[in-house]
């Protein structure tokens, strides 16, 4: 989680929201009006990939389960 934290984003503008329970981190985007020309779903894709490779990093596999809209997707431990 603290990979997607510190994360850069598409314009440098984070617009992910973080939901984490036991075994998952749920990625939703904190506001849905887009600013700028790149969907803020988008930038949490770049989110999404520091999750996985720290969860990685630190020995632990999951899946992305994708989300119908505001969340975007959860990854669950397996």
């Amino acid at each position: 989680l603290e990979a997607a934290r510190l994360a850069p984003s598409a314009v440098n503008r984070q617009p992910w929201r973080f939901t984490v329970d036991e075994h998952s981190i749920t990625v939703s985007v904190g506001s849905e009006k887009n600013t700028g020309h790149i969907d803020k779903r988008l930038d949490c894709g770049i989110a999404m990939l520091h999750i996985e490779l720290g969860a990685l990093s630190e020995g632990a596999k999951g899946v992305w389960e994708f989300l119908p809209p505001p969340p975007v997707a959860r990854y669950r431990l397996i």
